[in-house]
């Protein structure tokens, strides 16, 4: 977690890879979500997943 969030401080863009996407948001994520599959394996995308769930409770507003 700590990497992570050196990573998204040196690197803000990375949070929001869709943002100038020419085909748009939802097109975006399913070419990353399709890539993520292709590449992974079932063990790691849960570590993914589990990442996002922690950052976004760090990114959630108090």
């Amino acid at each position: 977690m700590p990497y992570v969030l050196g990573l998204r401080a040196r690197h803000p863009g990375l949070s929001d890879l869709a943002s100038d996407a020419p085909r748009g948001r939802q097109h975006t994520a399913r070419t990353i979500g399709k890539a993520i599959s292709d590449l992974y394996n079932p063990a790691q995308v849960d570590v993914m997943k589990r990442l996002d769930g922690l950052l976004s409770d760090v990114d959630a507003p108090r």
